[in-house]
């Protein structure tokens, strides 16, 4: 149930990243706004790792009450890291707009 919703908001946040049209991106190669698209998708490529490593950690610890809840904080850190990639184009779409 936590992988789901991680991955949601992993995939939100990739939704949100992805290269826009063609048209679209030669416009914001003129504004500067590829920097940040880059930017950030290093970012959810460093969050997806991340989140590949403690999946493999709740494999090998499924069992261990502790390991899994420290776990579970670092999934909550990765799930704020997530949104605030996500909310790093709010600036960015109000200039468009």
């Amino acid at each position: 149930m936590l992988f789901r919703l991680l991955r949601l908001v992993l995939i939100l946040a990739l939704v949100v990243s992805a290269p826009p049209s063609f048209e679209a991106m030669a416009q914001a190669l003129g504004q500067g706004a590829a920097g940040l698209v880059t930017d950030q998708q290093k970012v959810i490529q460093g969050l997806t790792a991340k989140t590949d490593d403690l999946e493999k950690k709740i494999q090998q610890d499924g069992e261990n009450d502790a390991s899994l809840v420290d776990i579970r904080l670092q999934l909550e850190d990765l799930s704020r890291s997530a949104l605030t990639s996500a909310l790093a184009f709010r600036s960015r779409l109000t200039e468009i707009n």
